[in-house]
């Protein structure tokens, strides 16, 4: 999925937690940035790919979204880094971090189950293609319906 998709989900489950009295909305907005922020593999791969001669994120984000010309996981995505962040986050927990618990728990876990039903559930096949200022954007149907459900929940969370 798009990064808009990763924070716009992450936030509106941060937002969740906040009515919980969990969280503040600092925290919620936090975790939908560090949602996005888990597909920085993308760029670095890029990057070392490229043997860092290029560092365009247009030639990235190409790369990644419209091309597939490198892998499209690395390690944080599979099994071995859902082990590691979970091992990560418990420590937290034992520690008495809750609120870093919470933050990094939901970013990362809102990010995977995106992911995968992306990968798994949502027919691609249906797409509006977008090319904007070089950035190529081939957006399926049903994310855009995701995200402008998600949206109007955020809208009535945020009243």
């Amino acid at each position: 999925m798009y990064p808009w998709s990763h924070f716009i989900f992450a936030y509106l489950i941060g937002l969740i937690f906040t009515k919980f009295g969990l969280i503040g909305g600092k925290h919620a907005l936090i975790i939908g940035i560090l949602a996005v922020l888990v597909d920085i593999d993308h760029y670095i791969g890029f990057i070392i790919d490229n043997k860092f001669k290029d560092f365009k994120i247009k030639d990235a984000w190409n790369n990644s979204s419209h091309y597939h010309r490198l892998s499209e996981r690395t390690f944080i995505h599979h099994k071995i880094g859902m082990i590691i962040v979970t091992i990560l986050v418990m420590i937290f927990l034992l520690l008495g971090l809750t609120k870093l618990f919470l933050i990094i728990s939901i970013s990362y876990y809102t990010h995977i189950l995106l992911d995968y039903i992306h990968i798994r559930i949502i027919d691609t096949k249906k797409l509006w293609k977008i090319k904007e200022k070089g950035f190529i954007i081939n957006i399926t149907y049903n994310e855009v319906i995701f995200d402008i459900i998600s949206l109007a929940t955020i809208m009535v969370l945020i009243r």
